[in-house]
């Protein structure tokens, strides 16, 4: 709460658009705050156009109201300005609209445009579950396999709960990804102690049969562990949110809410789900400082390039399995170029064409003893209803070469968060099922995905540099006679035909603006460097091409006529040069550069053109080919938007 003295000062709408400055003529305030003088008003008559006559009028209006905003002025003591606070004063209104006290306030509401709303409702930062899941009736609670063998209030002592509401619905598969992620945390942490989970059903207004409501219990509690309200003592979600102050939200879904509890009856959190989906049993007890705990982990996990040993394996497990469920220790792959393969088991054209390129990597460098797959198979995530069985895993993991993390183990779920997986499943965005690590942790490629389905195993390991490498080398196999016939013409300013076997032997810079602009700092960059070394042994011809209709930016239009440089007349669809331009990316809406030395060798090809300082050496670049190439890549993959170790 700021420190300040308050000034009392009641203003109408109009006095609040002036401050208060002490050296102003025309505002004065005294030691209490009050202003002691003020300019003087013009009369109605004096007010000339509409628009101030509408002024005047809304002005009248707010003197009128002045009584209802009532509005002060705070000093803080600490930044020394004046703050003003604003205050709605109902009384003031009604007397000013002439309600009368018997009115409900919808006139008001009405004239406001402020419809009133319900408060919104705090949560309890405690609750005593002894309340919640026990009654006068019942001091009891159930389990699925013994239905006789109760579990007392005294037995949830001391121990963290959560308390995991479930609508009973027909479609048992909305609840079966937070389910499916609490029982393995289940399985983890109860046989240690300290941790119990109890099944609260929700009954929903749309789905009243008695009979039925009996039989999606049992589907959902047959799914389940721990013990569970009886069915007879089930509750809708008005009870809770009267008597315990539950948003009505969070129990009035299709979908299960769940609520961590430690000993003491303080709330860990309110709706947990998400949590026990990404962190798993690492979170517990899911408090936010045990969260944060894990994000810590995880961000240091790639600090120091871990090797796969470091990523693959945990205190229970040092091993992965081959299709045939034979052991294979992970150390084995510390020398190896690893990719982690993330499958989720979706029928997609895409992931079934990564399979299939994957397999025909494997058989290529897996018998050179440098290269192997680990499938990371993916039996959770936030956007899937049904979480896949370890039948499904066998299933599609027999066809599979390489080898894989035993179904549902803790560290798919590490990688997962780690990884970033699934990034993003839709869009164009990067793909990121395939992660390439290198031998001892060199290196990681998070889009080795990307890489493989465009340039093939030759682009073997799979990294964005060896695409690179790959895209120039193509790049250097291009030469000026493969754009232009001997006889193809330009334009100069003036009007005068320049053939391309006049310009043999000479270096060329061809500049292409597509739908977007070439920068203005590059057209200045460009005529400095070309009169600069006009006339001399490292002179250079310029070549302008433009997409759109042969019109360059008007800033590009003046250096070209101002240098007399060459114009290519308009591309034709379909034309040699095209198709090339499009295969360089050039066509649409990049602009460009390509540069030939004097042998016609292309030796710069860049989307981003740029003349280096100081660079007096044609090109006027110390990228290469490759440099360019890696950027032009990211670009157009979008790796940029994904993390890069």
């Amino acid at each position: 709460m700021a420190r300040g003295l308050r000034l009392g000062i009641v203003c109408s709408n109009k006095k609040k658009t002036k401050k208060i400055n002490s050296n102003s003529n025309s505002n004065h305030y005294d030691d209490e705050g009050k202003k002691i003088s003020k300019k003087k008003k013009k009369n109605d008559s004096d007010v000339k156009s509409p628009k101030q006559k509408r002024r005047r009028k809304s002005l009248r209006l707010n003197k009128c109201t002045s009584t209802v905003f009532d509005e002060s002025f705070e000093i803080d003591m600490v930044t020394n300005k004046i703050k003003r606070r604003t205050h709605f004063d109902s009384t003031a209104y009604d007397e000013y609209y002439g309600l009368q006290s018997h009115d409900d306030g919808s006139f008001r509401k009405e004239i406001l445009n402020m419809p009133a709303e319900p408060r919104p409702v705090i949560p309890p930062n405690t609750l005593n579950f002894s309340d919640l899941l026990f009654s006068e009736h019942r001091d009891f609670l159930v389990t699925y396999n013994d239905r006789d063998c109760q579990v007392q209030a005294k037995d949830l002592e001391g121990k963290v709960i959560v308390l995991h509401f479930v609508p009973l619905i027909p479609r048992k598969e909305l609840n079966s990804v937070e389910t499916a992620s609490l029982v393995d945390i289940y399985n983890a942490i109860h046989p240690k102690g300290g941790f119990e989970v109890v099944f609260i059903g929700i009954k929903l207004a749309q789905y009243s049969n008695p009979e039925k409501l009996l039989k999606y219990y049992d589907n959902t509690f047959s799914t389940m562990p721990w013990p569970a309200i009886p069915f007879f003592d089930i509750k809708p979600p008005e009870y809770f949110t009267t008597n315990f102050r539950f948003r009505s939200h969070w129990l009035g879904t299709t979908y299960p809410f769940s609520v961590v509890i430690d000993p003491t009856g303080v709330v860990l959190r309110y709706g947990a789900g998400t949590a026990f989906c990404d962190y798993g049993a690492e979170a517990y007890p899911f408090s936010d400082q045990a969260i944060d705990f894990v994000k810590s982990q995880d961000k240091a996990a790639l600090k120091n390039h871990p090797s796969i040993t470091t990523l693959l394996t945990s205190p229970r497990r040092d091993y992965l399995i081959n299709s045939k469920n034979q052991v294979v220790p992970v150390h084995t792959l510390e020398d190896k170029v690893v990719a982690l393969y993330f499958y989720i088991d979706y029928d997609d054209d895409d992931q079934r064409q990564l399979t299939k390129e994957l397999k025909m990597a494997h058989e290529q460098w897996a018998k050179e003893g440098n290269f192997e797959i680990v499938l990371v198979y993916i039996h959770k995530t936030t956007d899937s209803y049904i979480p896949p069985s370890e039948e499904t895993f066998r299933h599609k993991f027999r066809d599979m070469p390489w080898l894989a993390l035993p179904f549902r183990d803790p560290k798919c779920l590490t990688l997962q968060r780690i990884f970033k997986f699934p990034y993003e499943t839709y869009g164009p965005w990067p793909d990121p099922s395939l992660l390439i690590v290198g031998p001892q942790g060199k290196f990681f490629e998070p889009c080795g995905a990307d890489v493989l389905k465009d340039f093939g195993i030759v682009a073997y390991p799979f990294t964005r540099q060896r695409a690179a490498q790959l895209e120039a080398e193509s790049i250097r196999k291009l030469d000026l006679s493969m754009f232009w016939d001997p006889d193809a013409s330009f334009m100069q300013n003036n009007g005068t035909e320049v053939k391309l076997s006049q310009l043999v032997g000479k270096r060329i810079m061809v500049v292409i603006e597509g739908r977007a602009y070439v920068s203005n700092k590059f057209w200045q960059k460009l005529k400095a460097r070309y009169l600069q070394l006009k006339d001399t042994d490292n002179e250079f011809e310029v070549i302008c091409i433009c997409e759109r209709d042969g019109s360059p930016s008007p800033y590009g239009e003046h250096v070209i006529s101002s240098c007399s440089w060459l114009r290519h007349p308009p591309i034709c669809l379909g034309s040699n040069i095209s198709k090339l331009l499009y295969r360089l990316s050039f066509m649409g809406k990049d602009a460009g550069l390509l540069a030939f030395d004097r042998d016609g060798r292309v030796v710069r090809r860049t989307v981003f053109p740029s003349i280096e300082r100081g660079n007096m050496v044609f090109p006027f670049y110390g990228g290469g080919l490759e440099k360019d190439a890696l950027r032009r890549l990211i670009k157009r993959y979008e790796w940029d938007l994904y993390f890069t170790c």
